[in-house]
């Protein structure tokens, strides 16, 4: 069984892996405070990262692995969010059933929306590997 050690990423990606992220969201911030735009940075900074992949696949490699440490320890991101709706505890009791709805709701639509595309994605995926299969079967 591999430890941990052996799992994680040096600490020089790690770092390199913090500072392209930092960067795009930071080029994000930027560019909502700069435009104007009602788009909050950070998502303009995934956006731009996200251009970037297609743009540039090797980039994928070396942030791969840091990335997938960052997504194991994601959890502790949520802390400060779940602090601040405690602190604020007094503003929301008085809004608590409209809360609820737009949770659920926002919750049921985003899992609909991922099983959409979960399942185009699954079967653009097929075609490919069939039409694949056939030429290689037409070759032969």
């Amino acid at each position: 069984m591999a430890t941990f050690e052996q799992e994680s990423p040096s600490g020089g990606v790690m770092l390199l892996t913090l500072a392209i992220l930092c960067f795009f969201q930071a080029l994000g911030e930027w560019v909502s405070v700069l435009s104007g735009l009602p788009i909050p940075g950070p998502v303009l900074g995934m956006v731009f990262l996200f251009i970037t992949l297609l743009l540039k696949p090797g980039l994928n490699h070396h942030i791969a692995a840091a990335s997938e440490q960052l997504l194991k320890s994601m959890m502790v991101m949520f802390i400060p969010v779940c602090v601040g709706i405690m602190t604020s505890y007094t503003l929301l009791k008085g809004q608590w059933l409209a809360l609820v709805v737009a949770i659920v709701i926002s919750t049921v639509l985003a899992m609909a929306v991922g099983a959409l595309v979960m399942h185009k994605v699954m079967k653009h995926l097929e075609k490919q590997a069939h039409n694949q299969k056939k030429a290689v079967s037409d070759v032969e």
